[in-house]
């Protein structure tokens, strides 16, 4: 895990770069958190994923994670279960049509 990168994705979303204030947003100790710069430490991925969902939902947490993506969900195609069955709905109504209008 690129343990480097993660934290300056997070310090770059949160706009947050003493680790102190981070270990206050996360709950964590100032050790935990500047742990998570070093190689053969990992990030502690749940708090993160726990912290995003509730003040940043915003943010791909994949990009976040990763780097790999875009930054904002706003930016990502994403569709519920609901949406496509709504798009899927409506491509069965278009073929019945056709198939009646066309015989």
């Amino acid at each position: 895990m690129d343990n480097p990168g993660i934290v300056k994705r997070i310090k770059e979303v949160t706009n947050v770069f003493d680790i102190t204030e981070l270990s206050r947003l996360f709950g964590l100790s100032d050790n935990a958190v500047r742990n998570w710069g070093k190689k053969n430490n990992n990030v502690n991925v749940l708090t993160v994923l726990k912290y995003f969902e509730k003040h940043h939902p915003d943010i791909n947490v994949h990009w976040l994670i990763t780097g790999d993506g875009k930054k904002f969900m706003t930016d990502v195609d994403v569709k519920s279960p609901q949406d496509r069955r709504y798009e899927d709905i409506g491509r069965m109504v278009e073929l019945v049509y056709k198939r009646l209008v066309e015989g």
